[in-house]
């Protein structure tokens, strides 16, 4: 956006001159005066629009040259020019070069001359020191065309481009240099270079556009400033009359994003003691709004909540409907992560109400974007409440078909992607994975088209836990640590990012039994929960929290912790998380079969949580809770019940294969092995000779241990090889005995080492 160089040590501004302008108006003189070739006219034409509108620059996802060099506009047009002959077959491309070179060569010819006819015309409004400055600006400008000028003018090592360059000007335009300004050669101009402080003129309506570029780029994708154009800031922060309002919303969401609180505040403050003094009081409720979302970044949520309901107020009061919708927005958007400051301090409009509202003023003012936010919003809160599919599945077509009818820019965009999230999260909790899969290719697209930063990020962080649960470990921690560098930069996506590679590496220390490591993180990660608005994410800890506890074989420990949060989630309908609620109740029976000698006390809230998740079409959770089903029956009574559990388990393996969910594949082929042994048991006297069944058994048992050494899960693949062992005992088979017991000798040492992992 800005070219770099450390020499500039100066700025003039200018209302609307600026050295870089002046090959744009001998571009647009060449073109008035039909000197340019036909052929040539589009794509210079279309040059010539770009750099001098910027009028909407802001939210232009193209590349933004708001301070271009001589050299860069001079390849523009020669890319222009050859891109236009290549696919236009109907021109001569041996005509190509000659129209660069001729292009190219008028530009340079007239450069002098253009420069000193708008000095003269702009000269009423420059002092003295401004026009000596403008001209010493000028002549570095020109510096970068010194070999482009000489090839296209033939000189020769010996010749004097200077004189030249000058017979050129007197030429074209009648106007001789002598008396006026001395004509300084390349040479010594090189010799100032070096020596003297460098001047860069910018116009206060291009510094203007490029600030507002990259406060959009800020908020949008987090893309950070560029150094160039920080010391341009700094640089005009010494100026008397060199302040611009922008500058000051440019330093504040740089501290927002380096989380540096007092650095932000007094930045924001500045920024709106500006914009209050030149008579923009109507601006008032989106200062409010920045000051919302300023105390909501650094957890000081009951003072966000003030700022933005009083920024509701002054929109209603100034009759401003489109800033009042996104005021309600983003006071949903911050509720939902917040469900006891959504009961006590917004008792007076409750979620249904706004977003009614929301669905019938934002179609009205034809806010196509803030319109599918509604919607994605209905169905988040669908989803929470554990609706039907069918009713999830309305809204969030209604939210893409309003986007599928826009041009996908700027908040558009983002708009666009944040759907996807919301589509491939809820596509993976039903368990159709492939079509989640579909949704982070289109959404990672979007973002490395746009360099969108912060969604990019959080969708890595979603197709990590996918690839974490179907079982390919090592790829999801490849995700993680290729941005870890990238995320370390941005204190406010660190947090969450951090939080959750924890929770997979919890989750890989918990297959591999690493417990008092285990415990150890998980004590870091309850300490720094407060800290991250994503209650999903807090859930999912505190699950991990009471299984830990259960593995380390405090039952009632774990058995208290569940029944606390199944609490919490009930105890009002903004904390209620459908998806949470039944994983916690299967966590609770699964505790209760497998630890407790009372297994049928759990078998209501077994029951209860499959058929919740069946009415939510949580196919994944159906699953789970069938497995413990089995489970149970099976430890009630294996003889009587093993019918029944091989129904259940034949019906279950396909859709785990479906699934493409590692731990429950592997669960299935375990219980049906131990299912099939019961039964082989308890009909045949003589296992010997039931060769068929053996090897079904054989079967699932080896689907079982290859899942589970997908994920690590070694406690598991232990009882696996138990199971082989004492099958090859009952059936006589001695290679199956001795593999079987060297395997499990292997697997108690491993686990051993792992239990021993992180202490000396």
């Amino acid at each position: 956006m800005v070219e770099q160089n450390e020499s500039v040590s100066k700025v003039l501004l200018l209302p609307a001159l600026s050295t870089s302008k002046i090959s744009v108006l001998c571009l647009i003189s060449l073109f008035c005066s039909k000197k340019l070739p036909k052929p040539s006219i589009p794509p210079l034409l279309s040059i010539i629009v770009h750099v001098v509108d910027t009028s909407d620059t802001a939210h232009d996802d193209s590349r933004l040259s708001i301070l271009p060099t001589l050299d860069g506009l001079l390849d523009d047009i020669g890319e222009a020019i050859t891109r236009h002959y290549q696919l236009n077959p109907n021109l001569d491309l041996v005509l190509c070069a000659k129209d660069i070179k001729t292009v190219t060569t008028l530009l340079l010819d007239l450069l002098a001359g253009k420069f000193v006819h708008n000095l003269i015309v702009s000269f009423e409004y420059l002092d003295f020191s401004q026009v000596s400055d403008f001209w010493a600006s000028f002549q570095e400008y020109k510096l970068d065309s010194k070999q482009k000028w000489r090839n296209k003018a033939k000189l020769k090592a010996e010749d004097n481009a200077d004189l030249v360059f000058q017979e050129k000007l007197v030429e074209l335009t009648g106007f001789s240099l002598d008396g006026f300004m001395t004509m300084t050669s390349f040479a010594e101009e090189g010799k100032q270079k070096r020596s003297s402080e460098r001047t860069l003129v910018i116009s206060q309506l291009d510094i203007s556009n490029l600030l507002d570029r990259q406060i959009h780029l800020l908020e949008a994708y987090g893309t950070p400033t560029p150094s160039s154009l920080r010391k341009v800031l700094n640089l005009m922060a010494q100026l008397e009359n060199g302040t611009l309002p922008s500058m000051y919303y440019v330093q504040y969401l740089e501290h927002l994003k380096g989380n540096e609180y007092q650095g932000a505040f007094d930045s924001l403050h500045r920024y709106f003691d500006y914009m209050m003094s030149n008579k923009q009081q109507a601006f008032y409720h989106y200062a409010l709004l920045s000051l919302a979302t300023l105390h909501a970044s650094f957890g000081s949520d009951k003072e966000a909540l003030r700022a933005i309901n009083e920024a509701i107020l002054v929109a209603r009061e100034n009759k401003d409907l489109n800033c009042l919708n996104y005021l309600l927005t983003w006071l949903l958007n911050f509720l939902k992560d917040k469900p006891d400051l959504f009961d006590k301090d917004v008792t007076s409009n409750s979620k249904d109400q706004i977003l009614h509202f929301l669905k019938l003023k934002t179609k009205e003012n034809k806010n196509h974007s803030l319109h599918s936010i509604s919607y994605q919003f209905q169905a988040l809160k669908t989803i929470l409440e554990g609706g039907p599919l069918q009713s999830i599945l309305e809204d969030i077509t209604r939210a893409s078909y309003i986007l599928m009818n826009l041009d996908f820019k700027g908040e558009d965009l983002t708009t666009f992607v944040r759907n996807c999230q919301l589509q491939l999260s809820y596509w993976m909790r039903v368990g159709v994975i492939p079509l989640a899969e579909v949704y982070i290719s289109i959404a990672l697209d979007a973002c490395n088209a746009k360099h969108n930063v912060f969604d990019e990020l959080s969708i890595l962080m979603r197709k990590a836990c996918l690839l974490f649960f179907k079982g390919e470990v090592e790829e999801a921690f490849k995700i993680l640590s290729s941005k870890q560098h990238q995320v370390s930069q941005d204190s406010s996506v660190f947090r969450t990012w951090n939080l959750r590679t924890m929770v997979l590496k919890l989750n890989l220390w918990l297959n591999k039994s690493r417990l008092r490591c285990s415990g150890i993180l998980l004590s870091t990660m309850l300490a720094h929960l407060d800290t991250v608005n994503d209650t999903e994410l807090k859930y999912e800890v505190l699950y991990y929290d009471a299984l830990h506890q259960h593995l380390l074989g405090n039952n009632t420990e774990a058995i208290s912790k569940v029944s606390s949060l199944l609490q919490e989630l009930t105890k009002t309908n903004s904390h209620f998380n459908n998806y949470w609620f039944i994983k916690y109740k299967l966590l609770y029976a699964d505790i209760f079969v497998k630890a407790t000698n009372s297994s049928s006390r759990c078998m209501s809230i077994l029951l209860n949580a499959i058929q919740l998740a069946h009415s939510s079409s949580l196919i994944p959770l159906v699953v789970e809770g069938s497995l413990i089903l089995v489970n149970l029956l099976i430890r009630l009574d294996p003889k009587e019940n093993y019918d029944d559990a091989l129904i259940l388990l034949h019906q279950l393996k396909p859709i785990c294969l479906r699934l493409e969910i590692a731990e429950l594949t592997a669960n299935v082929g375990f219980l049906l092995s131990q299912t099939l042994f019961i039964k082989l048991k308890t009909q045949d006297a003589r296992l010997q000779d039931t060769k068929e069944e053996l090897n079904e058994i054989l079967n699932e048992l080896e689907t079982g241990i290859i899942y589970y050494r997908k994920i690590n899960k070694l406690q598991m693949l232990l009882k696996c090889f138990e199971l082989e062992k004492e099958l090859s005992i009952e059936t006589g088979h001695a290679d199956l005995l001795a593999h079987a017991t060297d395997s499990i000798q292997k697997i108690k040492h491993r686990l051993r080492e792992e239990n021993q992992y992180g202490f000396v």
